[in-house]
């Protein structure tokens, strides 16, 4: 019998940030505390676009969601995977423990100046010439305000390090505040009696597939870690093509005047790069939380000081298995 993971969501960061004060440029986005000690974003678009859809001040407003789906955790040899574009309906692929829903970085218009993209194409919404994200790599959006995250950066300015601490988060679960690995609570401290090495990441949300998203440190070995090989920042297999490659794409603008990087489209999954994930931005390995195995989702940055998210930034263009809502 399957097993249904169930969570509630307000869509409201808290206890984690919303970002504080973020974008340069012609997007002003400034977190301020309200009576409830929570930190709300308001954001304005003083560009010339009047369509824009960071037009209007936009306050987090609370949701009311249930999301429930197939819990797939912990299966290891699934057999035929059942892959589902994370663009097939513009809608939540998954929801961070925070209780925020995470959305693809793919959008069909331009946050920062309203354009449209052409037939086929979509912005990365994370790409900084596009960008309307706040620190933490959400905002509110739509009709209805919702906060949402596209970004991986969630975890380094929302979630809190060791040097960037938020102890408001840390204290709000006892999975995060029972133990830390170097004064860090995302990651796990092991004990030798398990033989597993320290500093594998929590989990920090779940993919509407049933696996488990984590932050961005997996063991080297995901098969058989033990702990001499320890632990590392997962590296995402996606590349940049070539700018010939990109001005040959129907409907796109030429590299001149949108830059590689400006749509989804402009990035492939290379096998090549010898990248620890696969193109769903994912893997199966063994996870302090499931020893057998899972298949889980990591976060990606580009460096290991998780200063600069890498794409897809949280899950691939599609998800490992049919996202299940029931």
């Amino acid at each position: 019998m399957s097993k249904i993971l169930k969570i509630k969501s307000d869509g409201d960061p808290y206890p984690a940030n919303a970002g504080g004060v973020s974008r340069v440029g012609n997007v002003i986005s400034v977190s301020v505390p309200v009576n409830d000690n929570r930190l709300r974003k308001f954001a304005r678009d003083i560009g010339d676009d009047p369509n824009a859809d960071m037009a209007r001040d936009k306050e987090i407003e609370d949701q009311d969601h249930i999301f429930q789906f197939r819990y797939r955790a912990g299966q290891r040899n699934i057999g035929a995977s059942n892959p589902q574009s994370v663009y097939s309906d513009d809608g939540a692929i998954g929801v961070t423990v925070n209780g925020v829903p995470i959305y693809p970085p793919g959008v069909n218009y331009s946050p920062r100046s309203g354009n449209v993209a052409a037939a086929g194409l979509r912005f990365d919404a994370v790409y900084s010439e596009n960008s309307a994200l706040d620190q933490a790599g959400g905002r509110p959006e739509g009709e209805n305000n919702e906060y949402r995250y596209r970004s991986s950066s969630f975890y380094t300015k929302g979630f809190g390090t060791p040097l960037e601490p938020n102890n408001r988060f840390k204290t709000s679960s006892s999975y995060f505040n029972d133990s830390s690995f170097s004064s860090d609570y995302l990651r796990h401290d092991e004990s030798s009696s398990n033989g597993l090495p320290p500093g594998h990441s929590k989990i920090v949300g779940w993919a509407f597939d049933g696996h488990p998203i984590y932050g961005p440190y997996g063991f080297t070995n995901p098969s058989a870690p033990d702990e001499a090989s320890g632990v590392k920042v997962m590296s995402s297999g996606y590349a940049l093509k070539d700018d010939e490659v990109l001005d040959l794409i129907t409907g796109r603008p030429d590299t001149f005047s949108a830059p590689k990087g400006t749509y989804t489209i402009d990035y492939f999954y290379n096998p090549d790069i010898g990248a620890d994930l696969d193109s769903f931005n994912g893997r199966y390995c063994i996870t302090p939380e499931f020893q057998s195995g899972t298949y889980a989702y990591f976060l990606t940055f580009s460096d290991n000081n998780l200063t600069t998210p890498a794409y897809p930034y949280i899950i691939g263009e599609f998800t490992k298995e049919q996202r299940t809502l029931v």
